[in-house]
């Protein structure tokens, strides 16, 4: 039997946080358990979500010494979640995500074929359409036109028109980061997400580990979550300026190392573990 656990990462967001899981018990969703990984909040985010979750035993609560970011603080879960449950798939939700249906996970489940790594669903925005599907490229032109949307991006200036427009779509179809559902073929190669980005990238590095490790990823088009997108995001860096979260965005220049290292250097960074 497939067993599957559930990682939700929250940084100052308890409340968004709440109405996740909160969705996923009303769902009954057959889960081994639940681990909420809290990236060092600075509010009452530890002392509420303790107190509201302390008598269930499918919910364990992991504190951060520091603000770990994105991939790393999902990692963090995805070790307790298998270490503690030693289940075959996991699941990383955003805090800002919504479970619809009583059945998610058995779509999901029912989708999985021997070769895909990740799947997700079809995301609901508040809006009422679905978050568009993204795609990246593989090659050459990819590199450059990355470093130079980097340089951009890091220093604030006018980006040249047309730079970053590439028709090769070798790499996804992906949606956003807040549904991510990692299999058993991904977890013979990696042990999480590629840990060397904060906030930013994450999915594009992801879809490249699926390409050198020869995987899929797969959108599940019959299930659905609802996604309030940027809820979960800090305020701090909502409204940073612009050379901060160029700070955070200049991390994709591992899209392009990650796009041309070997396949076992990129295993290596990966799970040598340092998270």
């Amino acid at each position: 039997m497939k067993s599957v656990a559930i990682v939700i990462l929250n940084y100052e967001a308890y409340r968004e946080t709440e109405k996740c899981v909160d969705s996923i018990l009303d769902k009954k969703l057959d889960v081994a358990g639940i681990v909420i990984v809290d990236n060092a909040s600075k509010n009452e985010s530890l002392s509420y979500l303790t107190k509201k979750y302390r008598h269930n035993n499918r919910i364990k609560l992991v504190k951060c010494s520091r603000n770990l970011g994105f991939a790393k603080g999902n990692n963090i879960g995805i070790k307790v979640a298998r270490n503690t449950w030693g289940v075959d798939f996991v699941l990383l939700l955003n805090s800002d995500t919504v479970i619809l249906e009583e059945d998610y996970i058995i779509k999901m489940l029912d989708g999985y074929r021997k070769g895909v790594g990740v799947m997700q669903t079809s995301a609901l925005r508040l809006n009422g359409r679905y978050t568009q599907k993204n795609y990246g490229a593989y090659n050459f032109v990819a590199i450059v036109s990355e470093l130079i949307i980097n340089f951009c991006s890091y220093f604030n200036i006018y980006c040249p028109a047309g730079v970053g427009i590439i028709s090769d779509k070798t790499l996804g179809p992906w949606v956003s980061g807040c549904d991510i559902m990692l299999t058993p073929d991904f977890f013979k190669s990696f042990r999480g997400l590629y840990p060397l980005t904060f906030l930013y990238g994450e999915e594009y590095i992801l879809a490249i580990m699926l390409k050198k490790a020869g995987m899929q990823w797969k959108i599940i088009e019959d299930a659905h979550i609802l996604h309030a997108e940027s809820r979960s995001t800090p305020m701090d860096i909502k409204e940073g300026t612009w050379k901060k979260k160029g700070k955070m965005l200049i991390a994709g220049k591992n899209k392009v190392i990650a796009r041309i290292m070997p396949l076992w250097v990129l295993r290596w960074i990966v799970n040598r573990g340092e998270w």
